[in-house]
């Protein structure tokens, strides 16, 4: 397998680049990841980029094996932070693809940014109900209901705001407004007064964690996100990626460098 910053061909495949560069800001990630036009950019989590890309390394290196196993042939896996920086993005650019089709321009603008609602702020965002807010305690927290007129009743009456239900018919004209009216109503009650109201109306949402809580996390322990190996006094993370007939979780702590070096090129030495 080979693995480079930003591709083995092209104007740039020279260009150093750690997933910061290539996968982060390279490909229009840390740029729509901003609050708003005025943002700058977000703080970034070192190696998120390289996680993913090797992720798909392997997941290609899996297929060429197959495809050997049923043909005979073997190929060169090559995979590159820029594409993989891309390709989850998918969605966004898929849906910039047919908007270029449609208008005729390309590429960005101020104006077209005007009219994007993937650029708008959270308080005209296109879905009210797939957006953050603010509990009256300070805690973040993300509804997660795609279809507005399925989930913005049971949001409502969870929060007593019924008087807004014949308001749900103006949607997306009224968004900002209906966004407005829920962020007083969680302005009024804490993270627990709203997890208790959700969870008795159906509510989808999730909260939003510190980092620093998730290796105690009820539900990320309970999934197997963590392991505890011999000889180290924390807990590692899992694979994401579980199978039910092979244990693949880490058995041992990582070697040190170089430290089997004698055991690999040692029987190399006397070819020589």
């Amino acid at each position: 397998g080979h693995l480079t910053a930003w591709g083995r061909s092209g104007p740039g495949m020279e260009r150093p680049g750690y997933d910061v560069g290539a996968f982060f800001a390279g490909t229009g990630i840390m740029d729509i990841m901003r609050s708003d036009e005025a943002a700058p950019p977000p703080r970034y989590l070192s190696g998120m980029g390289d996680l993913t890309t090797s992720q798909q390394l392997v997941a290609g290196l899996a297929l060429a094996l197959w495809h050997k196993e049923r043909t005979g042939k073997g190929q060169l896996v090559d995979a590159c932070l820029l594409r993989s920086g891309l390709f989850v993005q998918g969605c966004t650019l898929s849906m910039q693809g047919f908007t270029e089709a449609r208008t005729g321009r390309s590429g960005y603008s101020e104006e077209g940014a005007k009219r994007n609602p993937l650029r708008a702020d959270r308080t005209n965002m296109f879905n009210p109900c797939l957006n953050n807010y603010k509990s009256k305690d300070g805690a973040y927290f993300m509804l997660t209901g795609l279809e507005v007129p399925r989930h913005m009743p049971k949001i409502l009456k969870a929060l007593k705001l019924d008087r807004l239900l014949p308001e749900i018919k103006g949607f997306p004209q009224n968004r900002a407004m209906l966004i407005k009216e829920l962020d007083q109503a969680f302005a009024e009650l804490t993270m627990e007064q709203i997890s208790k109201a959700f969870d008795a109306a159906d509510v989808w949402y999730a909260p939003v964690r510190k980092y620093e809580d998730m290796l105690h996390d009820e539900q990320a322990n309970a999934c197997g996100a963590f392991v505890t190996v011999p000889n180290v006094n924390t807990k590692l993370l899992a694979s994401p990626v579980l199978l039910s007939a092979a244990d693949s979780r880490p058995k041992t702590r990582a070697p040190l460098l170089g430290e089997h070096n004698d055991e690999i090129f040692g029987p190399l030495r006397s070819k020589l």
